[in-house]
């Protein structure tokens, strides 16, 4: 599974990242992506990761599809394509 590191980015450099890496992997025979976000610096990121807004921006970026989201880890998010 490809990471991919979210360390030093703003929040709204994040929210692109996340959504054309969607976007771009959702379809290559990937099961997911897991996003290091880490969290003793903040956690915008992470929230974002973990809220009905990603999903929400995503359908507005015109992609429509059920993710599953890991939250065990603190640090990162694992977002899985069903």
């Amino acid at each position: 599974m490809k990471e991919i590191d979210l360390h030093g980015q703003s929040l709204s450099s994040a929210k692109t990242t996340i959504i054309d890496s969607i976007g771009n992997h959702y379809h290559l025979d990937e099961i997911g992506l897991k996003f290091i976000h880490g969290y003793n610096r903040g956690t915008a990121i992470q929230t974002y990761l973990r809220s009905a807004q990603l999903n929400s921006d995503l359908t507005n970026d015109g992609f429509n599809a059920k993710l599953r989201i890991d939250q065990s880890k603190p640090g990162s998010t694992t977002v899985y394509f069903n």
